[in-house]
């Protein structure tokens, strides 16, 4: 499934791109976010992270025992982003705090990312409908629990994170509207839009 995820974000992408050079106004936001300087946004989402383990114990008589590997989780994300609105120029600077619970193969995981991006937004032609597309980079922290044959084991680790999405925003008044986005790692969310 997350191999038909990246095709369909990468089509998306790509159509974009195309009706960008092709027709829309590439210097600015739909009209009801034109003014303000910040959009945040807070919502609920499904995604994906991935970290880089470490754990040991110790079985007599060979001692401690060290082991590392990678991993993977996915599950229930809570996607909070600011955005700061660069005027008329559609460049948005992003910061992202997504944290995701999730369960995979009998070890559950909590994973936190802050990622840093930047939006490029157009205005295809309503008041109050602004799409973008953008990339994204940052850190996942990974803390995994897990249970095996009676054992209880513990560890944590970092990873490097890189994203990209599309997404639009439905801007109903100049202060309020609704996000939806699709991408990669956070393969879907539904957020509430503040415009101030």
């Amino acid at each position: 499934m997350k191999k038909y995820l990246k095709r369909l974000v990468l089509l998306l992408a790509v159509t974009l791109a195309g009706t960008m050079a092709s027709a829309w106004d590439w210097t600015s936001y739909c009209e009801n976010l034109d003014g303000n300087h910040w959009l945040v946004k807070a919502g609920v989402g499904y995604g994906y992270a991935l970290g880089k383990f470490k754990y040991s114990y110790e079985i007599s008589p060979l001692g401690k025992q060290e082991f590392s590997y990678k991993g993977a989780v996915t599950g229930f994300a809570i996607p909070v982003e600011g955005e700061f609105l660069l005027s008329k120029i559609p460049l948005g600077i992003t910061l992202n705090v997504r944290p995701l619970f999730g369960k995979t193969g009998g070890w559950k995981a909590t994973s936190i990312a802050v990622m840093a991006g930047a939006n490029y937004h157009v205005a295809p032609g309503p008041d109050w409908f602004d799409l973008y597309a953008g990339l994204e980079m940052g850190m996942y922290y990974t803390s995994a629990k897990w249970e095996v044959l009676n054992y209880d084991g513990k560890a944590g680790g970092a990873a490097f994170a890189f994203g990209a999405h599309i997404g639009s925003n439905f801007m109903f008044s100049k202060h309020v509207g609704l996000n939806l986005q699709v991408g990669y790692p956070t393969y879907g969310s539904a957020s509430v839009a503040f415009a101030f």
